[in-house]
């Protein structure tokens, strides 16, 4: 199960990063890898994940629509 949860997380990011490669954010955790998902992989492990705020836009192209990130 928990192997499960770590290939999980890195298939999440490769999934996640298709349309945002090379912006500051993507970079700078992609600088870092490995050690950013296996220390989120940690605290998920331990219950000890926090969200944290995100932030609301609307992004009129192609449509219309509401993002939260």
């Amino acid at each position: 199960m928990q192997k499960q949860l770590l290939y999980d997380l890195f298939q999440a990011y490769y999934d996640a990063r298709k349309n945002k490669r090379n912006t500051n954010d993507q970079l700078k955790f992609e600088l870092n890898l490995e050690q950013n998902l296996i220390e989120l992989y940690e605290d998920l492990k331990n219950h000890r994940y926090e969200v944290s705020q995100c932030i609301y836009f609307i992004n009129p192209y192609p449509i219309k629509r509401e993002i939260f990130a």
